[in-house]
């Protein structure tokens, strides 16, 4: 069975249809976004607790060298 549809328009996107799908896309690129920021602040504070750590270290082993 052949659909038939009367005008041409019925197969075309209106203007809703596109702005809801520049707002959707909009949304997933800030998301992106975002998630790579996070990421990179994660990476910054992890180097950041281990040099402290480190720097803890040795200032624990020239206490022990001391003692």
């Amino acid at each position: 069975m052949k659909m038939k549809f009367t005008s041409r328009h019925e197969m075309a996107l209106t203007l809703l249809d596109v702005l809801v799908l520049i707002a959707i896309g909009l949304v997933v690129v800030f998301l992106v976004a975002a998630s790579i920021g996070t990421a990179n602040s994660c990476k910054r504070s992890a180097t950041e607790i281990n040099c402290i750590n480190n720097l803890k270290q040795v200032g624990l082993a020239y206490r022990i060298w001391e003692g």
